[in-house]
């Protein structure tokens, strides 16, 4: 599990986070064993809908949050005592629309905001997966069987949970809550990519690093507007490596072909022969034998 820690300013918040359709297609064991969904850029509208939600500060799930007080408190700010409350009404809400891909969004970016809003000290991504994963287990512990969110308890979906908010991320940090992009900005976006972008080297979610190489392009276009910033690169690494794995199994495939087909081809001989055989023995053998 991925876990960073980086002293970003508060300025950086959930605030203008607009960024252009994320397809992942994780492979999980092998190539062809991949995971599709679209990240839309709705981080904006989600974004408003979850905070409306969380302004709420209902009693309805204090019997709940109770339940599981000790096993969240340590990971929380203490200052916001309705933290519990506002994840079940936010689960609630989404769970009183139909299952969707729109919903879905909502619950990867439920994660982020757990991440970015109730952890205030010692963030990481692996201290928010175990608060969210508390949250789901208790919300789902009453017989809730129909819930876009339900999928995301599976540890198959963590990859897909960090990935999706370390891209929320970065464009959170450099819309920079619709201010000038400045030095300040550029360096906190630097720093943040040339982490991610190693994940690249040997990584398989080829959409994932294409993201980040849109993320790039856009770095690149905002820095022309800064002459000279310390600490913050003028150009960023590419994320698109070399696809070693194509180069791998392309060949594989072909190998793989080419001895069906000449397995194939060895059967086909075979029932030729055979056939030949048996015509051989219908024309020429079988009518001498009827004269004898």
């Amino acid at each position: 599990m991925k876990s960073y820690d980086f002293n970003l300013s508060s300025n950086y918040s959930l605030y203008n986070c607009g960024f252009s359709v994320y397809n992942i297609k994780l492979v999980l064991c092998n190539y062809f064993n991949a995971v599709d969904y679209n990240y839309v850029s709705l981080c904006e509208e989600l974004r408003n809908e979850i905070q409306g939600y969380s302004q709420d500060e209902s009693h309805l799930y204090d019997e709940w949050c109770n339940d599981i007080k000790s096993q969240y408190e340590k990971y929380i700010d203490l200052n916001n005592k309705y933290t519990c409350q506002q994840v079940m009404y936010i689960l609630y809400f989404i769970s009183t629309d139909p299952i969707s891909l729109y919903n879905d969004d909502k619950c990867k970016y439920l994660y982020y905001w757990i991440y970015q809003a109730l952890l205030q000290n010692n963030k990481n991504y692996d201290m928010a997966l175990k608060l969210y994963r508390i949250f789901l287990k208790k919300f789902f512990s009453f017989d809730i069987e129909l819930h876009t969110c339900k999928s995301y308890e599976d540890v198959s979906k963590n990859i897909i949970l960090e990935e999706s908010a370390e891209l929320t991320e970065l464009y959170v940090t450099i819309n920079n809550n619709g201010k000038t992009f400045d030095c300040g900005c550029a360096q906190n976006c630097s720093q943040l990519y040339n982490v991610y972008v190693k994940e690249c080297d040997n990584n398989f979610d080829n959409d994932y690093c294409r993201e980040l190489e849109n993320f790039k392009l856009k770095y690149e276009e905002k820095m022309k507007s800064i002459n000279a910033c310390e600490g913050a690169q003028k150009i960023l690494p590419s994320a698109i490596k070399n696809d070693l794995h194509f180069v791998i199994i392309i060949p594989i495939i072909i190998l793989t072909i080419l001895s069906f087909l000449v397995f194939a081809l060895y059967k086909v001989k075979l029932f030729v022969e055979r056939l030949n055989n048996i015509l051989h023995l219908l024309l020429h053998i079988l009518p001498k034998n009827e004269y004898i």
